[in-house]
């Protein structure tokens, strides 16, 4: 798969990226308090139709994809969020979701 193809598969399905994005900012989840982010993570997993896919005894969302011989591929990323300070300093609630101008606006939004 190219770029191209790469970029217009992400337009097609850009609703429900940004939507499953939102649910990740609107559930909090400070270090050690990842579960509700994780049972979202795995869900998700499983909708797309990951071969298998657990969450490991200290708490990581594992999938699996089973390939066709090629090389593998890894993805690793973080369910924790920093604390999300003052509310009142936001432009948006912290834990809204809120999508402004195209840009998606909460603790977690950007920082992987």
């Amino acid at each position: 798969m190219n770029y191209t193809e790469i970029w217009n598969l992400a337009k097609e399905n850009r609703e429900d990226l940004v939507a499953f994005a939102r649910k990740l900012v609107q559930a909090p989840s400070m270090p050690g308090q990842e579960g509700d982010v994780a049972v979202l993570m795995q869900a998700e997993m499983q909708r797309l139709g990951y071969d298998k896919v657990w969450v490991d005894e200290v708490g990581n969302v594992v999938g699996y994809i089973a390939g066709a011989g090629g090389p593998s591929l890894m993805f690793n990323g973080h369910m924790d969020q920093v604390d999300a300070g003052d509310p009142d300093q936001w432009p948006y609630p912290p834990f809204g979701g809120k999508v402004h101008d195209g840009e998606l606006w909460g603790r977690g939004a950007a920082d992987m």
